[in-house]
């Protein structure tokens, strides 16, 4: 009888020692399952990244010329404005001459 639940004492050692293992095993499968989870999913968010990383490099490079090809055109503004003052300078002196030999003429005009 001794043996029979030495046996028995045994076997439910036997069992719980299975059960902490079957208990410990199911905890780590789903400890490699979250981190198996967790893995994807930041791979996704870095390749998220990297794509959105590029098309902001992408967009970048698109702002670049355009500002290159804004600041080239503003200098040419700034050519043309100034051709245009140096233009206008030279006719309100013109128009300033005129009036004045018109005064001279109307002036002359008037003493005969």
């Amino acid at each position: 009888r001794l043996k029979f639940e030495a046996m028995e004492l045994a076997e439910h050692e036997v069992r719980l020692e299975r059960d902490r293992l079957v208990s410990r095993c199911e905890n780590e499968t789903a400890m490699r399952k979250d981190a198996d989870e967790d893995r994807r999913r930041l791979t996704q968010q870095l390749s998220d990244r990297k794509m959105q990383h590029h098309a902001d490099d992408i967009e970048l490079q698109r702002l670049r010329e355009r500002f290159k090809e804004v600041s080239e055109r503003c200098q040419q503004v700034e050519k043309s404005n100034q051709v245009l003052d140096v233009a206008h300078r030279t006719l309100t002196a013109r128009h300033n001459h005129l009036q004045r030999s018109h005064k001279v003429v109307v002036d002359q005009l008037e003493t005969e």
